[in-house]
């Protein structure tokens, strides 16, 4: 293995570290894309096709890996197991930890994944030492390893030089083909040495990356370290110090913030003040930070007011601006990082431009889905309601014909008092259905209109005995259509080989010939569908056959469209990992611009970790 570790004190002038011409000219992967867009802003000779992350180094050496498909064929697996696997345990008791083990399938495979990355061999876990939850997911792991599906578990090992190569290229690429952008030439970067910048959680799949890319390549680690706050950077060194090999470190460039260093010494005074305290050096406080100022908020919503106001300056000068160097962001004149992302929540419902595009699942006509799925009964073979919210999804969804807009929707909303107790669409000898009980409420309504039923003024003050009969007329006629629709989707799923494939391609036959020629030809929404008839085009590498519960649980890794190019979500108050490339950026932005750190207390620092 050809790995070497280097460290640099200066994160401005990583090019006077006596390395730099050995590895300037390599190609060159980052933590984080904030930090790629930092060494871009700073080093010129970076940013000719030298940089991308390490997620796209992973993603290009193991494209199968980070498949939805491959996702969506292990959970399946995984539920097809639970569901075969028949324990010497008391029936109730199992029952219990089936559905236990059930509500946490995600997890679960999640878990079962890691194992599968980190090569973990069943004979090297001590049974003994293994909890109750523990044993049940080694049990899992292991009734998958003996199946006949193990290898879509498998990691793949033993690359070749050219497989290591290409994906190198191919990862150094990936941004500007995603985007749509012309792709920067690579020919003139050195691709037989591999640079990994500031990782400091070394995940499984980037250790199994490292150990097969430095076989053919010489890998460089690269990360931050300064000696003056020993303390703070002790975590990277012993992170580091697992590889077992000499960490290379030199410290004449190391910055020292002095009261002489103009413009912004106030502030390199105040972060080395902080260092010094947080490395357990306790000083007298200097002079030169008196005028610091803390900006104080009561709570998130104030604070969220204070981030918007400053967003929607930056928007007027971006449209004033007719060069537009940038985006929205990069005209905001105060830039904020906090511990706590939920300012990002409210700040999504004033500005949702910003955030990206929605899932398709998350409009009208993926509601509708959402809806009629968690409506279907398998067992039964028709639609359970449960609740009376997914009937107006489906109403409101647009899926539906309907004379004039929004007249479903007015007319269940007028009439659902009538049926609110319904549990079925259609009724069977024992109990009525919706649409049993609106033509129930038709004769009633001609009774009342031929003047055959008393307390007609009483009457007349219920909502729904104020509908007009063709009203009626075309809400049982949709819900008729929705029954109809659910079956063809979902009747004798579970008895169907290959059912995945057959679901999918009803829906896609749906979205072609229902739903796309009603879309707006120029709006946002019919790009989003011709997108998702894109990702659809796969189904006939799906090959997987398991429960409608299953169906439902990855519905959403499937019904995503593809990414429209250039655009992604761009998080008005980033979080604390994108702080590293965004100061680094700031040595070539205005002085004037202020970083913000907020919510930096106690109970939003000390969260726990998947918080």
């Amino acid at each position: 293995m050809s790995l070497s570790i280097y460290t640099y004190s200066n994160p401005y002038e990583i090019n006077n570290e006596p390395y730099w011409d050995s590895i300037r000219n390599c190609a060159h992967f980052c933590v984080s894309q904030t930090m790629v867009n930092g060494l871009s802003a700073v080093y010129d000779e970076l940013d000719n096709g030298r940089l991308a992350t390490v997620e796209e180094l992973a993603e290009a050496l193991y494209p199968r890996w980070f498949d939805t498909k491959t996702y969506i064929e292990q959970y399946t697996i995984l539920t097809n197991t639970l569901d075969k696997v028949t324990p010497n345990i008391e029936p109730d008791r199992w029952k219990k930890i089936k559905q236990s083990l059930r509500f946490n399938k995600s997890a679960l495979l999640d878990s079962i994944r890691l194992m599968a990355e980190m090569g973990l061999l069943l004979k090297n876990i001590k049974i003994k030492k293994i909890t109750e939850e523990q044993m049940y997911l080694v049990a899992a792991y292991n009734a998958i390893l003996r199946g006949e599906n193990a290898e879509i578990f498998a990691l793949k090992k033993n690359f070749s030089e050219s497989e290591i190569d290409n994906a190198v290229k191919t990862a150094l690429v990936a941004k500007d083909k995603r985007r749509g952008k012309e792709v920067k030439s690579i020919e003139s970067v050195d691709c037989n040495t591999v640079v990994i910048h500031g990782i400091h959680q070394f995940t499984p799949t980037i250790l199994s990356m490292l150990e097969e890319v430095s076989k053919y390549k010489r890998v460089v680690l690269l990360f931050n370290y300064q000696q003056q706050y020993n303390e703070i950077y002790q975590t990277w060194l012993d992170v580091y110090s697992c590889f077992d090999l000499n960490i290379k470190s030199q410290f004449n460039n190391e910055f020292k913030p002095t009261t002489l260093l103009q413009p912004s010494y106030e502030g390199n005074m105040l972060a080395d003040q902080i260092g010094k305290l947080s490395n357990g050096i306790i000083i007298e406080k200097s002079k030169d930070i008196n005028n610091v100022k803390v900006v104080e908020f009561d709570n998130i919503t104030e604070f969220s007011a204070y981030v918007a106001r400053i967003y929607e300056e930056a928007a007027k000068d971006f449209h004033a601006d007719e060069h537009k160097n940038g985006s929205v962001l990069s005209y905001m004149k105060e830039q904020f990082y906090s511990a706590n992302n939920s300012v990002n929540d409210i700040l999504k419902v004033y500005f949702p431009e910003q955030f990206g595009e929605r899932h398709f699942l998350a409009y009208p006509i993926g509601h509708f889905f959402v809806a009629v799925t968690n409506m279907w009964d398998s067992e039964n073979g028709g639609i359970r309601i449960e609740n009376m919210n997914d009937i107006a999804e489906c109403l409101y969804s647009g899926a539906l014909y309907e004379k004039k807009v929004g007249s479903l929707i007015t007319t269940f909303n007028q009439t659902k008092n009538y049926f609110s107790r319904a549990t079925k669409l259609k009724g069977d000898s024992e109990t009525d259905g919706v649409i049993d009980l609106l033509k129930k409420l038709k004769k009633q309504m001609s009774k009342l209109n031929k003047g055959k039923i008393e307390y007609i003024e009483q009457l007349a003050k219920l909502s729904y005995f104020n509908v007009e009969l063709d009203e009626i007329d075309e809400l049982i006629e949709a819900l008729e259509a929705l029954n109809t629709i659910t079956k063809i989707f979902y009747e004798d799923f579970e008895n169907e080989n290959n059912n995945f494939k057959h679901f999918y391609e009803k829906l896609k036959d749906f979205v072609e010939t229902q739903i796309l020629p009603t879309a707006d030809a120029e709006s946002e929404f019919q790009d989003i569908l011709l997108r998702l008839l894109v990702r659809l085009e796969e189904i006939e590498k799906i090959e997987t056959t398991s429960t409608f519960d299953c169906l439902k649980d990855t519905m959403a890794y499937y019904l995503k469209q593809e990414s429209q190019k250039g655009e992604s979500a761009n998080w008005i108050v980033r979080d604390f990992q994108q702080i590293d490339g965004d100061i680094l950026k700031s040595s070539t932005q205005d002085p004037d611009i202020i970083y913000h750190f907020a919510c930096v207390s106690d109970s939003d620092m000390n969260v726990k970790r998947e918080d």
